[in-house]
């Protein structure tokens, strides 16, 4: 590698450092531009490995940013939609104030976890987990690539398996139900996974929110009635929970990544019996509404057991 080449690769770190924000990596990336094989001639494979490393982290404080701006919308519009509807629906005066920065900070960097087998954190330390292995991933494979004499276009299709997709598969929950579930090991699987999972938790802290300020003290969890709900998210359907109680991944949504499920508050017996929800109704997909007031169970007694739904 020349002395020019060299100053190049330099100079792109250093412009590297000057955009990103996250401390930690701005700490790793002066750690590498202090490092004593800056100062002389470096190997054109420690060069490259360095910039592909972090650039893919780069994505990942791009990836921080962003999110944390949606999130923020989210929490906005679950929080004055709840309030509407209480106060269109129930005629209740929410007593409710322009929504102070630090009561959204503190919601979208709580730190919860919707399962054992989730990184347990907030979205940002999520996000640095997935884009660290990605990165780490990335440098290995240009590594392995160049080392081997391998070609650009068997880097390029590794590259891409690297990233991944989304798949669909039919999963059997333990009392015999089927249900059609995304699956995927690739970058963008979990990336799809995570801000599917962070807006269901922050639209959901949001409500709760809205709810205590309007002096709701239980609220109501409720999926979807199809075939894609789990057996877990179906059990808790149509039960009530004290506000006060709510627990992300124990009696509040998210249950699992991905859940869909969401809480409402408890409303007067009146609305309930006059209210309706959507159901899916036969194999196609097809929906017709039903009661507001039946359940899962029920659902899937009348509408799934026997039928082609559950074949």
């Amino acid at each position: 590698m020349s002395v020019q080449q060299t100053k190049e690769a330099r100079r792109e770190l250093e412009e590297l450092l000057e955009r990103t924000t996250d401390q930690a990596l701005r700490q790793e990336l002066i750690t590498q531009l202090n490092a004593p094989a800056y100062g002389y001639r470096i190997a054109a494979l420690e060069a490259l490995r360095d910039q592909v490393y972090f650039e893919a982290k780069a994505i990942g404080n791009d990836s921080v940013a962003y999110t944390e701006s949606r999130l923020k919308d989210l929490y906005d519009l679950g929080y004055y939609r709840t309030a509407f509807d209480l106060s269109q629906y129930e005629g209740v005066n929410v007593p409710f104030s322009q929504l102070s920065g630090g009561r959204v900070e503190a919601a979208i960097n709580a730190y919860w976890t919707p399962d054992v087998d989730t990184l347990a954190g907030n979205y940002s330390t999520r996000i640095w987990a997935d884009t660290t292995q990605l990165a780490e991933n990335v440098r290995d494979i240009v590594t392995r690539g160049l080392m081997t004499g391998g070609n650009y276009a068997d880097m390029a299709a590794e590259l891409a398996a690297q990233m991944g997709d989304v798949q669909f598969t039919k999963k059997m929950d333990a009392d015999g139900s089927t249900r059609t579930v995304a699956t995927g090991s690739g970058a963008k699987y979990r990336a799809t996974r995570l801000i599917r999972t962070e807006g269901n938790y922050i639209t959901g802290q949001a409500k709760l929110q809205s709810m205590r300020d309007a002096g709701y003290e239980k609220y109501e969890f409720i999926c979807l009635l199809e075939t894609r709900t789990c057996s877990v998210c179906g059990g808790l359907d149509g039960k009530q929970f004290p506000v006060a109680e709510a627990q992300p991944g124990v009696n509040m949504n998210p249950i699992h990544p991905n859940c869909r499920c969401f809480v409402s508050p408890v409303v007067s017996k009146r609305l309930m019996e006059a209210g309706t929800r959507g159901a899916q109704v036969d194999a196609t997909g097809r929906k017709e509404t039903v009661p507001a007031s039946m359940t899962y169970q029920e659902w899937y007694e009348k509408y799934v057991k026997g039928t082609e739904l559950e074949a």
